[in-house]
């Protein structure tokens, strides 16, 4: 992408901040998840945050890293590269949240495969994370397609598309 995608300002400020304000009008308690380096950066060092105690552990670290800073305690859990993500979707999947199950996840309308970075993750799930990131994945989709999880299908299939080139922001995200 050419920068870090937490700093692209898809809706006239950076990414982290547009979807921290989004997650705390619907969240009790909102973090952003960083990499040890990253609270360099005064504009996420200053909110609250859950710093990464897996090294190179990815996104399903992160998760771990959480679950451990908040024993108990279920996590919404969003990518920054999501920039077309509303609380209308956001919503929805806190709606249709099943605490029984491992997770509640949409189905991505690109793959249909679980979609991992916008989901809600239950502390049951705590163990198993622990085991895939022992095991050294480092994805949230292999608990997604390998656990007890309720998935939906998105509304608005197009608040799911991920933007990870600056092809696919020209291609995707037209403001």
């Amino acid at each position: 992408m050419g920068v870090d995608k937490w700093k692209i300002a898809y809706h006239r400020k950076p990414q982290a901040l547009h979807q921290y304000r989004m997650l705390s009008a619907l969240c009790e308690q909102t973090f952003v998840s960083l990499r040890p380096e990253q609270l360099i950066a005064p504009e996420l060092a200053r909110l609250p945050h859950i710093t990464d105690s897996i090294a190179d552990a990815g996104p399903l670290g992160g998760i771990l890293s959480a679950m451990r800073a908040h024993p108990g305690a279920a996590f919404l859990t969003v990518a920054c590269d999501l920039p077309q993500l509303d609380s209308s979707t956001l919503g929805s999947l806190i709606t249709a949240r099943n605490a029984y199950r491992f997770a509640t996840a949409y189905v991505s309308p690109h793959d249909d495969l679980p979609e991992p970075l916008c989901a809600i993750y239950e502390p049951k799930c705590a163990g198993r994370i622990g085991m895939l990131v022992g095991l050294g994945y480092n994805c949230p989709r292999k608990l997604l397609l390998n656990g007890t999880v309720n998935l939906i299908q998105p509304a608005v299939p197009g608040s799911l598309t991920n933007v990870n080139t600056p092809e696919e922001k020209d291609r995707h995200y037209a403001r």
